[in-house]
């Protein structure tokens, strides 16, 4: 049985990389394998089960910033980003997101996708 499985987070909060040895999410470089979109989780158990283990390769949750009038705000992760996101939309600003600090896969949410973004 693999050490390492795919499990859906909290609702709301993506999925995560369950360590069945440690009883918790796993962790790699001190960070949590945990609130990772669907595919990069899978990618995770996918090279912590291999044989040929690589922590470069293991996709960690991706730091995302926000803009909204000539502001820029770093967020910790995509929820972070969402929920600070909703906020700023309830006030009545205009705010576009992307991920930053070398995402496995960079990802830009324009003003005109951030409802969609927001619904996932």
């Amino acid at each position: 049985m693999p050490r390492y499985l795919v499990r859906q987070g909290n609702i709301g909060r993506g999925w995560l990389v369950w360590d069945r040895l440690k009883r918790r999410p796993a962790v790699v470089d001190g960070r949590e394998l945990a609130r990772l979109p669907f595919q990069d989780a899978h990618a995770a158990i996918a090279l912590l089960n291999g044989a040929s283990f690589d922590r470069k390769k293991v996709p960690l949750p991706s730091p995302w910033q926000l803009n909204y009038s000539g502001i820029v705000v770093n967020c910790r992760d995509e929820l972070d980003a969402k929920n600070l996101a909703r906020e700023l939309l309830r006030k009545g600003f205009r705010v576009s997101a992307r991920t930053i600090e070398g995402a496995i896969t960079a990802r830009r949410i324009e003003p005109g996708e951030m409802e969609d973004w927001l619904s996932d």
